[in-house]
């Protein structure tokens, strides 16, 4: 004890000096300059053209906007092909999320529905000018309607890639044709959209509230006009100009380099730009190319189709190959945008009760049966031969209280909320919602 007292005191100059540290470095944290994190700012070393593009748009940004610091994004990433969409999902649930996020049109409609992002219109009323109910006209399609628009649309078999300056440092096009999708049958054409899109991260403001709008900032200015100039300038100045559309170069001021471009560029962009739906958007659409894939292979390694075709049967062939259309289509519709129809969803939800009072049941059972075999082997008093009073058993209960502590918080705590989030829609950012049996009825029935 007495070497306690004489510690002490000396502890004490330690703790306030601690504190008083902390609380410095907290009032300097608020006061310094916002730290803007975000996917598309490079680290470390650029690689190549694109990545030297990456840091003069980050330093023209930073010119800009001297009052803040542009961070890359950094956070939990797990190994495997699905890092797009895993990565931003591991981040937001470790609290590390970029504040200007990457989302492609496949993540665009599961991150709004999960409130992952800042709407972004009254930024872009400002940016354009639009008034408010213009802006709500340009949202995009609804899930019905773009998938009404996609099973009516054109039709056709071929290699396609997107037409941009990656695709032409890869083929040579004066041995290759390009051009953008040839008309149908219908006499009616279609191409996919698709391009990198920045969104604000809903949790941005949360440690500074001056983050969101420079996160908005960023985003604006990484897909605006200078960035494009200055992409455009590097790829010119790196010898690499006729990769680039010639629209940029003309845009840029580099029009004697645009007469090196592939010819007709410009003109099957134009064509693909008015012809083009986005590319699949809506809930759960990060695997519509699964089950779009899926289809296909089904429909090409069909013993009947290919019996069908090589007996000349084409209605036999094609009226199969319908039908396995249709079949991929309602399970698509079932298992991805999770059109399940009434009475099929209550007779799942029949099964779900069952086996979870089965479960519940069980356990009830197993833990009764666990108690009864304890207490059965609690010691009794040789004198009177009754058990023990349990005034006696406190100390022991006492010392493993430390143990029962640890146990409750690592182990039996993370139990019950698993159980909870058994019957919820989860959300990380806290939106969740109870579902019931939902959940068990999807899993037993797939």
């Amino acid at each position: 004890m007495k070497t306690c007292t004489k510690t002490l005191p000396n502890l004490r100059p330690t703790l306030a000096l601690l504190a008083a540290t902390a609380i410095l470095s907290s009032a300097s944290g608020a006061e310094g300059p916002p730290v803007v994190r975000s996917w598309g700012v490079p680290s470390g070393e650029p690689q190549g053209v694109e990545g030297e593009c990456s840091v003069r748009v980050a330093e023209a940004f930073r010119a800009l906007h001297p009052e803040a610091r542009l961070e890359p994004s950094g956070g939990l990433v797990l190994p495997g092909g699905r890092g797009m969409d895993t990565t931003p999902l591991m981040q937001i649930a470790g609290d590390v999320a970029p504040d200007a996020m990457y989302v492609n049109f496949r993540q665009s409609d599961t991150y709004v529905r999960n409130r992952f992002l800042m709407p972004l219109d009254a930024w872009l009323e400002r940016e354009d000018g639009l008034a408010p109910e213009a802006t709500r006209e340009a949202h995009m399609l609804s899930n019905p309607e773009y998938l009404d628009l996609l099973r009516t649309g054109p039709r056709s078999a071929m290699w396609f890639s997107y037409l941009d300056q990656d695709t032409f440092q890869q083929i040579d096009p004066n041995l290759i044709g390009f051009g953008p999708v040839p008309r149908g049958p219908s006499g009616r054409r279609g191409s996919e959209y698709n391009c990198g899109m920045l969104g604000v991260y809903a949790g941005s403001g949360d440690r500074d509230p001056r983050v969101p709008e420079l996160a908005w900032e960023w985003a604006w200015f990484m897909g605006g006009r200078e960035a494009r100039k200055i992409r455009t300038r590097t790829y010119v100045e790196n010898g690499l100009g006729r990769f680039v559309p010639p629209s940029a170069l003309r845009e840029a001021g580099f029009d004697p380099e645009a007469f090196a471009c592939p010819e007709g560029w410009d003109e099957a962009a134009a064509v693909a730009r008015e012809n083009g739906v986005p590319e699949p958007y809506g809930r759960n659409c990060q695997l519509v190319y699964t089950y779009m894939s899926r289809a296909i292979d089904q429909a090409r390694n069909d013993a009947a189709v290919r019996d069908a075709i090589r007996r000349g049967d084409l209605p036999a062939a094609r009226e199969r190959i319908g039908a396995i259309l249709r079949e991929r289509v309602a399970l698509a519709d079932e298992k991805m945008i999770g059109r399940v129809p009434p009475e099929k969803m209550r007779f799942r939800r029949r099964v779900a009760a069952v086996v979870v009072v089965g479960m519940a049941l069980a356990f009830f059972f197993v833990f009764r049966r666990v108690m009864r075999t304890f207490a059965a082997a609690v010691p009794r008093d040789p004198a009177g031969g009754s058990r023990r009073s349990d005034s006696g058993r406190g100390a022991a209960y006492l010392l493993l209280l430390p143990a029962l502590l640890s146990l409750a918080v690592w182990s039996y705590w993370p139990l019950a909320r698993g159980t909870a989030m058994a019957f919820q829609d989860y959300n990380v950012r806290g939106y969740s919602q109870w579902v019931g049996l939902d959940n068990f009825a999807t899993v037993l029935c797939r």
